[in-house]
């Protein structure tokens, strides 16, 4: 891949992905507007880094949200890198979600963010609309797991939310 190619591609991805792979760096890192940025800043440097390996045997979708989970696992794990150098300027980021004034979303997002981070990560992925097949090939499960696990995970979200119904 000649550099020129690979940025062409990298800049389609981005163009595509950058809202997805920023709602789900919220989802690793809640509502810490610091972390979120640097562990954004660090999926896009790991994916610009791995772009000439990517080999087509998966969608590039795919391939990059595996990049993202793995990448935003380790930076959970070792928190000791907060704050990393800036190379992307914050108003590089995507636009941030206005935070809704439907009370009721308000609520869904306070309780999604309650939940286990694995299972945080799977309703994110959920909600951005992929579907059970692509979660799995991303989160290394099969079918079947993430279908029990996304069920488990919303009976729990269910049950948080349940005070706050009318």
């Amino acid at each position: 891949m000649t550099p020129k190619e690979k940025e062409r591609q990298f800049e389609a991805f981005y163009r595509d992905y950058q809202h997805k792979l920023y709602r789900l760096c919220c989802s690793f890192c809640g509502d810490e507007e610091a972390d979120v940025a640097d562990l954004y800043q660090e999926i896009l440097l790991q994916i610009w880094k791995a772009l000439p390996g990517f080999r087509g045997q998966a969608q590039l979708s795919t391939w990059a949200y595996r990049i993202a989970i793995n990448t935003g696992t380790a930076f959970r794990r070792n928190r000791t890198r907060r704050h990393l150098p800036r190379v992307i300027k914050d108003a590089d980021l995507p636009a941030q979600e206005q935070h809704p004034k439907d009370e009721r979303l308000q609520q869904l997002r306070a309780g999604i963010a309650r939940l286990l981070p694995s299972d945080r990560l799977l309703i994110t992925l959920q909600l951005e609309g992929l579907s059970y097949a692509e979660i799995a090939a991303i989160s290394g499960h099969n079918t079947n797991q993430i279908g029990v696990r996304l069920h488990r995970a919303k009976r729990r979200l269910h049950k948080m939310l349940l005070p706050y119904e009318n």
